[in-house]
């Protein structure tokens, strides 16, 4: 199955964040970044989130992390 990765920025209530962000289909409408949305919420806890950017990674998943 072919996977999409974005990279999400967002802001919340008391800060900022981003994110490496999966999915089968890519984004389009604006119902795909509210998926987004509800993902912050529920899983990283985030308090009024909203989207400031989204780009998606062309290349593969890497197959391991870099170390720094």
């Amino acid at each position: 199955m072919l996977s999409y990765r974005y990279l999400i920025a967002y802001a919340h209530s008391t800060g900022y964040g981003s994110i490496e962000f999966s999915r089968s289909a890519p984004i389009t409408c604006t119902d795909d970044l509210t998926e987004v949305l509800d993902y912050l919420r529920r899983k990283g806890g985030a308090t009024n989130p909203f989207i400031l950017s989204f780009s998606r990674f062309d290349n593969p998943a890497p197959t391991r992390r870099a170390t720094s």
